[in-house]
């Protein structure tokens, strides 16, 4: 049988050695922080929308909960009701 050496993982010495000895000098260019910045920017816009859907999911679930009680409901919970139907339309 022939023996086919497998490649092993780099370990973690290895790993946070080649880390340290990389090509690229200790600065960054303007290449380099501005690929950054427009990075960052996008994760950020991401974030945003994902939080709007996340407060629209939210009004949802209270309105589903108002709509759902059977006992009648005090005059908070109506004009509450109220703005969350007619934020969704």
């Amino acid at each position: 049988m022939e023996e086919q050496a497998e490649e092993r993982p780099m370990g973690v010495k290895a790993a946070k050695a080649a880390k340290f000895k990389g090509t690229k000098s200790g600065k960054s260019t303007n290449e380099d922080r501005e690929a950054s910045l427009k990075n960052l920017q996008t994760i950020v816009a991401i974030r945003e929308r994902d939080n709007v859907v996340k407060e629209k999911l939210a009004d949802k679930k209270l309105l589903a909960s108002l709509l759902g009680r059977t006992e009648p409901l005090t005059e908070m919970e109506i004009e509450l009701k109220n703005k969350l139907i007619s934020g969704m339309l």
